[in-house]
């Protein structure tokens, strides 16, 4: 209930919003590390295999060097997709935020609590075919 208090003296909601606050900020810190070495790798491999075969010397580049050179664009851009998820983990973690401010506020007698959170973003990994639709 919004007006119990909780074990720190804080209400409980106010508790379980920063809770859940702080472990959306570290799911954020996974997904962001996880995005990051993807793109490392990708944008490395793509400018190595950019060094390959050149179309306009007359050579045509190989299947394979073709395939390899849009399989690492494709993970280049599954890792840039991640970028909306991350802007979503940050609102619902500033709401939560918000959340726990008005519901202490509200304890305070300066103001009063608001809504509850949203749907909760589960995804933890950057695995192509891996993403989370909400």
């Amino acid at each position: 209930m919004t007006g119990q208090k909780s074990g720190t003296g804080l209400p409980e909601i106010a508790v379980e919003q920063l809770t859940a606050a702080r472990a959306d900020l570290e799911q954020m810190r996974a997904i962001l590390a996880s995005a990051i070495e993807g793109l490392v790798t990708s944008f490395t491999n793509i400018a190595l295999l950019s060094n390959g075969p050149d179309p306009a010397g007359g050579a045509r580049p190989s299947a394979d060097w073709s395939a390899n050179l849009l399989d690492e664009t494709r993970r280049a851009m599954t890792c840039l997709q991640f970028q909306d998820m991350l802007d979503q983990l940050l609102t619902q973690a500033c709401d939560r935020l918000d959340l726990a401010t008005d519901a202490l506020s509200s304890e305070s007698g300066s103001g009063s609590a608001s809504g509850g959170a949203r749907h909760r973003i589960v995804q933890r990994t950057m695995d192509p075919g891996d993403v989370d639709l909400f």
